[in-house]
């Protein structure tokens, strides 16, 4: 911002040197790129652009343009510059010239971090997700152990990986908490690594974190970790294949069964994959379920999964 000045331009130079050296010392881990960062950095690179030139216009003697710069003047030339329009200025010297291509340079940088800042969530979503649901998927075909799992890979959930590479879990960020779902997915001896790796990761972004509907299996291992449980319910498990209506414990289940099937309800299994005029009779009853009364408090995602599988 002075001009070129030699010492000084040396000195950053070594600097920027030093930093480089020592790069792996200042690291920091992140979310996913989304599209409310992507705006927060777009906001962020045009107030840089337009103060630097605000600032720069008003503090200009006036040799350097013949003009006496107000705020509003520096403003309406600063935004005539940045919008790629002609200032009807002419440099008297040099370092008048200098600025006028330092606040291009600056329009110019902008413009291409904006456009990355825009364009990396796209990528994002298009290049390295479908390849960490991949990865994923193949470690859950391995190591699953609980009914939450295919809920692991839905769009909504963001993904993380062990260092070791051989298991991960899904979380969702919500009011500065990192909300897990369920266990880790991999090797036992994994899953401690694996919570205590994304408690460093949470750390690192001002994060909370809570585990979500865990097993009892690593229950003690969470509490090992700082952890405190809370019950919220249980699930129940029935084995199909022994399940039976036979017995007296299950006397009033065959009398309801009954019921339904004098009324003419008829339970059919349909294997996968369902044809397009199941899907299509399916999605007609959902939705006309969800224009009754308090069926449009049903969760969106799910309508919105259940149509698409």
């Amino acid at each position: 911002m002075k001009g070129i000045d030699s010492e000084e331009a040396l000195c950053t130079f070594a600097l920027l040197g030093l930093l480089f050296a020592s790069r792996s010392e200042f690291t920091v881990r992140s979310g996913p790129p989304d599209w409310r960062s992507a705006a927060a950095r777009l906001a962020f690179a045009a107030f840089i652009a337009v103060a630097y030139g605000i600032a720069g216009f008003w503090l200009l003697e006036r040799r350097e343009f013949g003009i006496d710069f107000t705020w509003r003047d520096a403003a309406i030339r600063t935004s005539q510059v940045l919008t790629l329009r002609d200032p009807g200025l002419m440099p008297r010297t040099r370092h008048a010239r200098w600025f006028l291509d330092s606040l291009q340079i600056m329009t110019a940088t902008a413009l291409l971090y904006s456009v990355y800042s825009l364009f990396r969530p796209v990528l994002y979503r298009l290049r390295t997700l479908p390849q960490e649901r991949a990865r994923a998927m193949t470690i859950l075909e391995k190591y699953g152990r609980s009914s939450l799992d295919c809920f692991k890979l839905w769009p909504d959930k963001s993904l993380f990986f062990n260092e070791a590479g051989r298991g991960f879990l899904a979380y969702r960020v919500a009011g500065g908490f990192a909300v897990v779902l369920g266990d880790p997915v991999g090797p036992d001896e994994d899953v401690v690594a694996t919570v205590r790796e994304f408690t460093a990761f949470c750390e690192e972004n001002g994060w909370r974190l809570a585990l979500y509907q865990t097993t009892p299996e690593f229950l003690e291992a969470y509490r090992l970790l700082g952890f405190k449980a809370f019950k919220v319910g249980d699930d129940t498990i029935v084995d199909l294949r022994r399940f039976t209506l036979d017995g007296r414990e299950h006397r009033a289940l065959r009398s309801a069964v009954r019921k339904l099937e004098s009324a003419g309800v008829v339970a059919v299994w349909l294997n996968p994959p369902l044809s397009d005029t199941v899907v299509r009779e399916l999605r007609g009853i959902s939705d006309e379920w969800l224009r009754i009364p308090g069926g449009v408090s049903v969760n969106s995602r799910w309508a919105g999964s259940f149509r698409s599988t």
